[in-house]
């Protein structure tokens, strides 16, 4: 009965044995998987990395961390110092020492010798699950295509703020007012230095100077009205206006006219973003064509003067002359005088002449 009791127990046992030992066949099929999963997420990371213990030694390393350190399977236990990095590591260890003493997190950017590759190194704590520091761990993330991303937007950086100050010049140096409307409903628009002084201002030393949208123009003593102005209408309508003919009045009460046109600015999807506008003064332009017109009405009033008197001297000269040929003889030598007569007026612009001068000029073919 003994020994069928004993029997029955170390079956009990034996069951209870081939029970733990299935749980731990499934703890370690569970912990291969987890092993699989962290090796193949390790290694789909490329992160280097290197586990080490408090000693600093070697516990376990990525196969990229054969990229920054000489590393081989038999360095596992060897303290990380002895193994010769590919790049300079005079800090490392000192790093190393000091997250250890102060649970901190040391970040730092290397250079590949050998490669010329950048990375960022972290130096951390190695913490188990039960919150022990158990080591260090130091990874270094390959960042040579941020690197020289950052490197080439530098570049550009640069280069776009060297074009953007060579405009600036440009519409500063420009003869011409420009005007720069970037919000369409905006309160403020930007104008050059020649914009500012049309508009009777005193420029800054800014090359584009912040002014009002609405701009202080008239048109035959009215004031333009803001959503017909040439640089608001561009945006609304989304089409050019060329040839605007206003006037500017400044307030001290003078004014000046102009000629405005403007275009507008659309973005990469074809959006209207804002508008450009030039301001030109064409006050002597306008003085020119009223000039022009005195001018023509002053010829038309001289030539109706030159045809009375040359049709008065006809109609005298017919009534005194004997013959025809009289006739012809004096109404030329009348004729010639009067030429004279203008020569001289012509050439004191038709102001004061001399009266000797005008009386010689006509006389002498007599004397």
């Amino acid at each position: 009965e003994e020994l069928e009791t004993s029997k029955e127990e170390l079956q009990s046992i034996n069951e209870e044995l081939q029970t733990v030992n299935a749980e731990l066949n499934i703890r370690v099929d569970e912990l291969s998987r987890a092993n699989n999963d962290m090796a193949n997420l390790l290694e789909s990371t490329q992160i280097a990395t290197v586990f080490l213990d408090r000693d600093l030694c070697i516990k376990s390393f990525t196969p990229t961390a054969r990229d920054l350190f000489r590393l081989v399977e038999s360095d596992v236990g060897r303290p990380l110092a002895h193994v010769r990095p590919r790049f300079p590591a005079d800090r490392l260890q000192a790093d190393m020492e000091q997250v250890l003493l102060r649970l901190g997190t040391i970040e730092r950017q290397v250079e590949g010798t050998d490669n010329g590759r950048r990375y960022i190194m972290r130096v951390l704590p190695y913490r188990t699950v039960d919150n022990v520091i158990a080591g260090v761990v130091v990874t270094f993330v390959d960042v040579t295509q941020i690197a020289r991303a950052e490197e080439k937007i530098g570049v550009l950086s640069h280069d776009l703020r060297n074009r953007v100050e060579s405009l600036e010049t440009l519409l500063d140096l420009v003869p011409v007012g420009i005007f720069i409307a970037e919000d369409g409903d905006g309160a403020e628009i930007r104008a050059n230095r020649r914009a500012v002084e049309l508009m009777g201002q005193r420029s800054t030393g800014d090359k584009l100077i912040s002014v009002p949208a609405v701009l202080p123009l008239t048109l035959n003593g009215v004031k333009v009205d803001a959503e017909e102005q040439p640089l608001r209408k561009a945006i609304r309508t989304g089409k050019p206006i060329p040839g605007y003919e206003a006037q500017i009045l400044h307030e001290n009460g003078s004014g000046i006219d102009v000629m405005m046109s403007a275009n507008p600015l659309f973005d990469e999807n074809g959006k209207v973003r804002g508008a450009i506008a030039t301001l030109v003064d064409i006050s002597s332009h306008k003085e020119a064509e009223r000039s022009q017109e005195r001018l023509l009405h002053e010829l038309q009033h001289r030539v109706k003067n030159i045809l009375a008197t040359v049709t008065a001297l006809a109609s005298r000269m017919v009534g005194t002359s004997s013959s025809i040929g009289d006739f012809f003889s004096s109404f030329q030598q009348r004729l010639q005088a009067m030429g004279r007569t203008h020569e001289v007026l012509s050439s004191y612009n038709w102001r004061d002449a001399d009266l000797e001068q005008l009386l010689r000029a006509v006389l002498t073919p007599y004397s």
